[in-house]
């Protein structure tokens, strides 16, 4: 009988692979807007990408996702765009131009040896009003949609809104996060999104010691070569 590759393995490389199957989804990462910029600019990149620690606008949960990039977008117009919102009660990102029909999204680039795993984010209408949200949100790799799911809420000025995503890709996959305004009667100026949560996997200490268990194997390797070389005959 064949033995498998794990039993092959170094002890330190079993280990690090435990931790990659079960670590499962984890936000290192939560785009919180606070502080992040002055209410009504644009939020542009670099802001949320490569984050090894916590800064104005972004708490770091760990070692956070150094490997990971990000792209805010949206359309169709110039004014439908990603915007600080900063006052003394709150702090969001105003999804501006928000209205039926239009998109937000931002795109997660990671590096060649991650993957990309979306959590969570919640939805803020501004005010309490009889105003209404419908909105589609979607993730896709390019324009293949990877998941989807809606979400209608009326306006009442909390953040208790949430889209639980819960969506890891592939090593090296970039993932666009797509939010579709699909309806309502809400003003497309008075709603916006907070606490974007997202991953790294694997976290920077994981693949660490991947590498660490790697480079145990390869040495075990070329010792046992080495040693099966050098036997008499």
């Amino acid at each position: 009988m064949k033995r498998s590759r794990l039993g092959r393995l170094k002890p330190s490389a079993i280990i690090a692979v435990g931790i990659v199957l079960g670590r499962g989804a984890q936000a290192d990462t939560i785009i919180t807007f606070d502080g992040g910029g002055a209410s009504n600019d644009a939020i542009t990149a670099p802001f949320g990408s490569n984050v090894g620690a916590s800064v104005p606008g972004v708490s770091v949960v760990g070692l956070g996702t150094p490997g990971i990039s990000l792209t805010w977008g949206g359309g169709p117009g110039g004014a439908t765009r990603w915007e600080y919102y900063n006052d003394p009660v709150w702090s969001a990102g105003q999804l501006n131009g928000s209205t039926n029909g239009s998109f937000h999204s931002i795109l997660f680039t990671p590096t060649a040896s991650v993957a990309v795993s979306l959590d969570s984010l919640n939805f803020h209408p501004y005010y309490v009003s009889a105003e209404t949200f419908n909105y589609n949100w979607s993730v896709l790799d390019g324009s293949t949609v990877l998941t989807s799911g809606s979400i209608i809420f009326s306006s009442d000025a909390t953040k208790n809104h949430p889209v639980n995503i819960n969506y890891t890709g592939n090593i090296g996959e970039a993932l666009t996060l797509r939010l579709d305004r699909t309806g309502g009667t809400g003003s497309g100026q008075n709603i916006a999104v907070d606490d974007v949560r997202f991953a790294q996997v694997p976290e920077p200490s994981t693949l660490a010691l991947l590498s660490m268990g790697c480079l145990a194997g390869i040495a075990a390797r070329a010792r046992w070569r080495c040693s099966s070389a050098n036997r008499p005959a």
